[in-house]
């Protein structure tokens, strides 16, 4: 319970984390959420470009999504995550804040303003971190990164590749890299923000993620 195969819909879920391309260096996350019952399906996701947020129409290219296993709190988690979406929206629309592709750690990036207008604090996110910054923000799963393992040559490569010429190296220090399978597993085994998930938990997770993405 808690995956499924995105391709027209949400199978009736307010919003989903969702990832496509079954290796981890290789794949792309993205939130999917519906603004309201009338709006489409919106996908709110980080390129090398930057932020987006684009309305969905039609069926959209494959993603393997996740909500929380627990269906008690699918409801309010997935009501939390949308609030949180349709916010960052707003605050970009009213030119209080940008998103670019960085690394920023995901945790407590995302803070609200005196207006109570979501904005961006940090250099920038990666797909995957995005997912994860706002699902803290909403307070639904949270990630324990003192578990994580450092930046290892490969994780470089791959982060190096969509960095401005800029944004590199001095960046390093300190930076926990979340891939997209991570990210989805996070989803997946939402337990609140007093319930941190590990780097141990999330990787044997990640494994039944990668296993479900080769058949979407």
């Amino acid at each position: 319970m808690g995956y499924f195969s995105y391709k027209e819909g949400l199978n009736g879920h307010r919003a989903a984390a969702g990832v496509q391309g079954v290796h981890p260096n290789k794949a792309h996350a993205a939130i999917f959420y519906r603004p309201d019952g009338k709006k489409p399906l919106h996908k709110m996701h980080i390129f090398d470009s930057g932020w987006q947020n684009e309305a969905i129409s039609g069926t959209a290219q494959p993603y393997l999504c996740a909500v929380p296993e627990s269906e008690i709190l699918q409801g309010l988690y997935l009501l939390q995550v949308r609030g949180v979406c349709h916010k960052i929206c707003e605050a970009v629309k009213k030119k209080k804040t940008t998103i670019e592709f960085g690394l920023t750690l995901p945790q407590g990036c995302f803070q609200k303003d005196e207006d109570g207008d979501i904005i961006f604090k940090g250099d920038g996110l990666t797909c995957s971190a995005l997912v994860v910054a706002v699902m803290d923000h909403a307070g639904v799963a949270t990630i324990d990164l003192a578990t994580w393992p450092e930046l290892n040559d490969t994780d470089k490569e791959v982060l190096k590749g969509h960095l401005r010429k800029e944004k590199k190296e001095e960046l390093w220090d300190n930076y926990k890299r979340v891939t997209p399978t991570q990210c989805v597993a996070v989803m997946h085994g939402a337990r609140g923000r007093n319930n941190p998930l590990s780097h141990k938990v999330i990787a044997e997770m990640e494994k039944e993620v990668i296993e479900k993405l080769k058949k979407v």
